[in-house]
């Protein structure tokens, strides 16, 4: 009897781990609840900002109805992936990522564990002010945060990092590159423009923008950014401009080089999914 009923515990637990990794008819309507309940959170969130929206009935009404839905499932989900994640697996590698009760330990304290839980403790403390104040505000923009369990279903900030890992050394040696840039053309653009009083687009004088490195790396950055604030320059300042903007041009487009093979590269690697936990 107790090997028959921890037979079926397992059956259960397997079909749970099947329905969380968003597998089958059951799997994608989970999945589609989930991403529903995600969005109506912030489209809510945003409306709420809105006084004669906030202080409508029917509106406080709907906010509420949704938001004890959303924390009752994704309380639930966040129970179950406790429960189930002992049995996810990496289908790259076939091996189990997390084991026994350290392995459930290591799931809560992991990326996913931390956004399940962060969606929904700050609406337990929310619901459990009485009226409308400061910090129960601040826990509603907390729901935010939910955003992040859409990483589950569409892979975005997943990918990025997959990028930045797989072209860490150029990016670092771009990064060197555009800091050494920044410093020297901010040292020039002092020097050229340091006792020249420019004029801003709308003609109000600003005295000394470059009155010192600091003030001069600000402005740099932004001419660096492709923003110009100032619109009168010394004839050095013009020209020191004028190679800036073309330096800048050719950063940007290394950047966007090494990204675009860093996906490029990254996607192709990607042969199956891999259960996001």
């Amino acid at each position: 009897m107790v090997e028959e009923a921890a037979t079926a515990m397992d059956k259960i637990r397997a079909g749970c781990c099947f329905v969380l990794s968003a597998y089958g008819t059951s799997g994608w309507c989970y999945k589609m609840i989930s991403i529903l309940l995600v969005i109506v959170a912030q489209v809510t969130l945003v409306l709420a900002s809105v006084p004669s929206i906030q202080s409508d009935e029917g509106f406080r009404t709907f906010d509420k109805a949704t938001e004890l839905l959303s924390l009752l499932l994704f309380s639930i989900e966040f129970l179950a992936r406790i429960w189930c994640v002992i049995d996810s697996f990496d289908e790259r590698t076939g091996r189990k990522e997390f084991e026994g009760w350290q392995g459930r330990m290591a799931f809560v304290f992991s990326f996913f564990g931390l956004v399940d839980l962060l969606s929904i403790l700050p609406s337990f403390i929310a619901f459990g002010l009485s009226v409308e104040s400061n910090p129960k505000s601040l826990l509603r923009v907390c729901r935010l945060i939910r955003i992040l369990k859409l990483e589950r279903f569409i892979p975005a900030f997943t990918l990025f990092d997959n990028v930045f890992a797989a072209q860490r050394h150029l990016l670092a040696g771009l990064a060197y590159t555009v800091l050494v840039l920044w410093l020297a053309f901010s040292c020039l653009m002092y020097l050229a423009e340091k006792d020249h009083k420019a004029t801003a687009p709308d003609d109000d004088i600003v005295a000394h923008p470059y009155n010192n490195m600091f003030d001069s790396m600000w402005y740099t950055l932004l001419n660096i950014t492709g923003e110009f604030p100032l619109g009168d320059y010394s004839v050095w300042g013009k020209v020191i401009g004028f190679f800036m903007v073309i330096f800048a041009i050719e950063l940007y487009g290394a950047a966007s080089g090494v990204f675009a093979e860093g996906f490029q590269s990254t996607v192709e690697k990607v042969g199956t999914r891999k259960d996001v936990w």
